[in-house]
């Protein structure tokens, strides 16, 4: 059954800089772990700011990790030369060591801020880690709040899911998470230049991912907004005729 471990968060604002750039504190993943960081961003400027897929990129010190770009996202919203751009970056993790990642946008603008969250997983399966496609959401409001996966996760994946905001007038606002949710982080915008982003997670369960509350504390409408889900497929059980667990997932996937 895969496992999630809190590694480590970082906020950046800088009121005098042009473009988004964090870095994070020290930390050690996980041995045999995938690494994630995620992170959201804001930029003032033209429409779409930090919309670029392409114009994210990400470093680590120590041995260099082969990383992917699993997911990008952005919303303009509705300050239409404010938006909110957000990065899901992972990366296998073979050999354990203390190291820093730091991640930017080509965009540049001013009044950059920025927030960052970083968890390794283990338990996940190796060569395929990721089920199905993320489930993605803008303009989500600024109370509860409901998506649907694509395709459900099975009994043991571990769905994970972040929301991610822009607003200079909820800088102390946070999130509730969803009644089977667990709440790895949650950083209000008041530390990172009027972003906020909160991370959750859960094991299994149903194709609705949802927050009891995206934005408590505010009933106003958040500047710009956006709702990300994926599924990290549990590593595959030995497939022994006999094993309790092996008959669960065969009869699941319609083979018994």
């Amino acid at each position: 059954m895969p496992a999630i471990t809190s590694l480590t968060t970082q906020n950046f604002s800088d009121v005098f800089g042009s473009a988004v750039s964090i870095t994070s504190p020290s930390f050690t993943p996980v041995a045999g772990s995938l690494l994630f960081v995620i992170v959201a961003g804001r930029l003032e400027g033209s429409l779409l700011n930090l919309s670029s897929a392409g114009g994210w990129s990400i470093s680590n010190s120590g041995n260099p990790l082969q990383w992917t770009k699993h997911i990008t996202r952005s919303d303009d919203g509705v300050v239409q030369t404010i938006g909110i751009g957000s990065v899901v970056f992972v990366a296998q993790v073979a050999s354990p060591g203390s190291m820093t990642v730091t991640v930017a946008h080509t965009d540049t603008g001013t009044n950059p801020g920025a927030t960052m969250h970083v968890f390794s997983v283990t338990g996940h399966q190796k060569e395929d880690p990721f089920k199905g496609s993320p489930a993605v959401s803008i303009t989500i409001g600024a109370a509860a709040f409901s998506m649907s996966l694509i395709t459900p996760p099975d009994r043991y994946d571990l769905v994970i899911a972040y929301r991610a905001f822009e607003d200079a007038g909820a800088e102390t606002v946070i999130a509730t998470p969803g009644t089977t949710f667990t709440e790895l982080y949650d950083t209000a915008a008041s530390t990172s230049g009027e972003v906020g982003l909160q991370t959750q997670y859960r094991v299994g369960g149903g194709n609705i991912v949802d927050w009891a509350d995206v934005a408590a504390g505010t009933s106003a409408a958040l500047d710009a907004g956006l709702a990300v889900a994926f599924i990290v497929r549990a590593e595959t059980f030995p497939n022994y005729i006999n094993h309790p667990e092996a008959k669960i997932r065969q009869r699941a996937q319609g083979l018994i």
